[in-house]
């Protein structure tokens, strides 16, 4: 075990007192699945808006649930949500 009052002992996470953040790893850990199954996120949305617009047909909202595993309404809901950000912007 290494003394953190080690002057040899270097932690990343203590600020550099010549003013230098602390470094960060490359590659940090994923962060965990939040979302509970059927509650859409922003991740949900913008599946959505990404398939939408690269779709040559429109893509029936029953399809779009059974690949984001919502439900129906609620890819429902979110596409008129999309649609009124588009006629707002």
């Amino acid at each position: 075990m290494t003394d953190q009052h080690d002057p040899t002992h270097h932690d990343p996470t203590q600020h550099d007192p010549a003013g230098h953040e602390p470094e960060q790893p490359l590659l940090a850990d994923p962060a965990p699945d939040r979302r509970a199954p059927g509650v859409p996120d922003a991740e949900s949305v913008r599946a959505i808006e990404a398939i939408v617009l690269v779709a040559v047909e429109p893509v029936p909202a029953e399809l779009l649930a059974q690949l984001l595993e919502l439900p129906v309404h609620t890819v429902e809901h979110l596409c008129a949500e999309l649609a009124a950000s588009y006629v707002e912007a």
